[in-house]
This record gives structure tokens, sequence and C-alpha cells, in this order.
């Protein structure tokens, strides 16, 4: 009978604590959401991880934009004028490094200039190989082509003056074909001794030029082995 009496209060109570629930939920979640708002700046900044990997995606990009814009400078560059250069920065770099010794300078430039000069032979030994297989294919292509004259003239009944003439001519083209080939080899001959003649003089010319820089090199390494023994003394003191 309480019970019964009292459930009209206890409903009334039930439904107030009901109200007071849902809207302190309410009023969490409105200012979660401010919370979570105002946690985001409008403009937020970079971490420094991303700053760094943009700055490191520039600086590559800018490296590789310049590599390729001194490319397209070394293009307009004649070829001759390029190996100049290589080989006037190949020189130099001999001398770069924390007090080269010269020894060392020097075995590096002597086992350069040897590597170039077996180069050299090697490009020779080509062109002979390829001149000397031209020059065969050529030769087998006349006695082949003489070869099917001679069979052809043999095929019909001959009086002797035209045998004797058919053979007279095929010998006078025949001398006159190898006094070609020979023209040719001493023609080929001359040029491989006019490379190797301009290899050597090459070859002089970069010695001369080394033992030229190797002389500046060992007094300026006089001047700094001095400089040093100054220092040395005056430290003492």
């Amino acid at each position: 009978m309480i019970l019964i009496k009292n459930f009209p209060k206890l409903v009334v109570s039930l439904v107030v604590a009901a109200q007071i629930l849902a809207s302190g939920c309410a009023g969490l979640r409105t200012q979660h959401r401010i919370e979570d708002k105002d946690s985001i700046p409008e403009n937020q900044e970079s971490s420094p991880t991303s700053t760094t990997t943009s700055q490191d995606h520039s600086a590559a990009s800018s490296f590789q934009a310049d590599r390729q814009a001194f490319s397209d400078l070394r293009k307009e560059i004649p070829t001759n004028r390029q190996n100049v250069n290589d080989e006037e920065a190949l020189l130099s770099e001999l001398f770069v490094g924390p007090h080269p010794k010269e020894e060392r300078i020097r075995e590096r430039f002597e086992r350069i200039l040897r590597k170039k000069r077996e180069i050299h032979q090697r490009e020779l030994q080509t062109q002979r190989q390829q001149f000397d297989k031209e020059q065969k294919s050529k030769r087998e292509e006349f006695q082949k082509k003489q070869n099917l004259e001679r069979s052809q003239f043999l095929k019909r009944k001959n009086a002797p003056e035209e045998r004797r003439s058919f053979y007279a001519d095929q010998e006078t083209e025949r001398l006159e074909f190898n006094k070609i080939l020979k023209d040719q080899r001493d023609q080929f001959e001359d040029q491989i001794r006019s490379q190797g003649r301009e290899f050597d003089s090459y070859a002089r010319e970069k010695s001369s030029d080394f033992n030229q820089r190797l002389r500046a090199f060992r007094e300026s390494e006089k001047i700094r082995t001095k400089e040093i023994e100054q220092r040395k003394k005056s430290s003492e003191y």
C-alpha cells in the first residue's frame, strides 16, 4: 500500500533524474566538440619532420635542375674541347687531397697514361682486323667473279687466239686488282702509323704538362713544410 501511494512521486523523481542526465550528456557532447575544434588551429603549422622532408625534396629538385642545366651547357661545347677540359680536370684531381705524396701522384698519372695507351692499341687492332676482313671479302668476291667468267667461257668452243686473249685479260684484271688492294693497304698502314705518332705526341705533351704541375706542387710542398717548421719553432718560444 505504501509503495502504491508513493508511486506517482517515484515516477516524477525518475523523470526529473532522466532530464538532468540527458542535459548533462548534451552539455558534455557540446563541450567536447568545442574542445576538439579549439585543439586544432585553423592554420596548423607543419611538424619538423614534414618541414625537413619538404626541404630535402626542394634541395633534390634544385640539384637535378642544376645538373640538367650543366648537361645542356656541356652539349654546346665541341667534343674536342670537352675532352681537353676533362683531361685538365683529371690532371688537377691528381694533386687534390690531404697532402698527397709525390710518388703516389706520379704512380697514378703513369697508370692513367698506360691505360690510355692500351685503349689506343686496342682501337688500332680493331681497325686492322676490320680492314683485313674487308680486304679478304674483296679478294674472295674478285676470285669468285673470275671463276664464274672462266667457267662461262669454257662452256663454248673457243679459238686459240680467243683463249689467249681471255686469259691475258683476266691476268691483267687480276694484277690491277692486286695493285688496288696493295695501295689500300699502304694507305691504311700510313694512317695507323700517323695515329701512332699522334698518340706519342699526345703522351709527350701530357707528360710535359704533368711534370710542370709536379714541379709546382713540389715547390708548394717545400713552402708548406717550411711554414710548418716555422710555426713549430714559434710555439716553442
